[in-house]
């Protein structure tokens, strides 16, 4: 898995080109949506608002990020003025379309709220983490449909995966109104974000376009699980044939699939108890579980940590209160079999989950390690990582974890 390094900047491939590249049974399954022209227009500075500049452009997607004074990660692109209003951010100016607006804004596909009480009942409380998921949602024109409020990562999440799984090509195969694809673009060479919703679609590269990023981002129109599908089956044709490869090498899959709605907390009420005597997954990276957290009626918690965990129910590596997720309650498939369908595309996965997910389930999921007698002696490492919210205002909430395969595994500290 090659990382992302200063020379290979003047020769990123643009967008549309992962797509151009594969075999005709494999775009069978898709529709590709890169939309060259409107984003080229606007590299070309034939559009207003926040694109991305040339001289951004010329640095390669590792190098745009640079810290600020305070510490803080920002972005080499154009910011909106502060004594500007937010309307003003708004407008949509920029090569028009029929409507009078640019052909990459999605203004009007979805309500854009300002206020809770505009939005459904059911999503109502999350307009109030709205700069929690994207941070540029006060000043500029971000979209999400309703799946998407309950859906889409934080950016302060979706920021660290990226930085962990910093790769060539990364392919985000469930990438809805576009959080995570959004900061792959600013620490990857390539990102392909593939969903089966093309209004989420639209609103993944409008998104984009606010963040500067949609150049190094193909949108595409299918679904995931075909598409894998025809993938490995042509590599592994390819292998067998020692065919060379066509130019759509994937280095890391990126897992965020459907949960279940917002009520993925209750999924796994019925779920018979695993064993203990599955392997544990290392923990290595992420939070320490006597943190204090929110559980999720909103009570503090302390949690115990992986060594004082004895009974079946702490092993879950879960509050107490909540019933472990199971896998099989995730969408399109089965969660195994969504992994193993992966993992012949890649070793490198990152699984996004519910923060109740069973971590035994994710730690049967790694590789078998098998000695030169073809025998298994035991797994490879899992690296869970729990992924937190709200840290500088002091509420510290728990709200999904990462399960990290392969080469993206963090190296032991010490």
């Amino acid at each position: 898995m090659g990382k992302s390094n200063g020379h290979k900047g003047a020769q990123r491939r643009s967008a549309g080109s992962f797509f151009a590249n594969l075999p005709q049974d494999i775009k069978s399954q898709l529709r590709s949506q890169s939309f060259s022209e409107p984003i080229a227009a606007a590299v070309n500075g034939k559009a207003q608002g926040p694109i991305v500049s040339e001289a951004a452009l010329a640095e390669p997607a590792s190098k745009r990020r640079k810290l600020s004074e305070n510490g803080e990660v920002t972005t080499l692109i154009p910011t909106q003025p502060e004594d500007e209003a937010e309307e003003s951010c708004l407008d949509g100016e920029g090569p028009a379309g029929m409507d009078g607006k640019p052909s990459w804004d999605c203004t009007g596909l979805v309500p854009r709220y300002t206020h809770h009480s505009d939005m459904p009942p059911n999503i109502q409380k999350y307009f109030y983490q709205r700069n929690e998921l994207f941070s540029r949602y006060a000043t500029y024109n971000i979209l999400m449909d309703e799946t998407g409020w309950f859906s889409v990562t934080p950016e302060s999440i979706a920021c660290h995966i990226a930085e962990r799984c910093q790769s060539d090509t990364i392919l985000d195969a469930f990438c809805g109104v576009g959080g995570n694809a959004i900061q792959f673009a600013m620490t990857c060479e390539r990102v392909i974000a593939i969903d089966n919703d093309m209004t989420r679609l639209k609103l993944a590269r409008h998104n984009a376009m606010q963040y500067g990023v949609a150049d190094r981002i193909e949108f595409i129109c299918g679904d995931y699980v075909q598409f894998a599908e025809a993938y490995a089956r042509r590599l592994n044709q390819d292998r067998i044939a020692g065919r060379p490869r066509h130019g759509d090498e994937i280095d890391v899959v990126f897992l965020s699939p459907p949960w279940g709605g917002t009520d993925y907390l209750h999924l796994g009420k019925n779920s018979a108890a695993t064993t203990t005597d599955s392997p544990i997954p290392s923990s290595k990276k992420g939070k320490k579980r006597e943190e204090t957290g929110l559980d999720h009626l909103g009570n503090s918690f302390e949690s115990p940590s992986t060594s004082q965990r004895t009974t079946p129910k702490e092993t879950y590596g879960i509050p107490n209160e909540m019933p472990p997720y199971p896998l099989s309650a995730l969408a399109p498939v089965n969660g195994q079999e969504l992994f193993a369908l992966t993992s012949r595309i890649s070793p490198n996965i990152a699984f996004y989950l519910p923060k109740n997910t069973d971590t035994q389930e994710l730690a049967a999921l790694a590789p078998d390690i098998v000695d030169e007698q073809g025998k298994v002696v035991g797994k490879e490492w899992v690296e869970v990582e729990e992924e937190y919210v709200g840290q500088q205002r002091g509420w510290n909430s728990l709200k999904a974890i990462t399960a990290y395969y392969g080469g993206i595994i963090a190296e032991e500290e010490g």
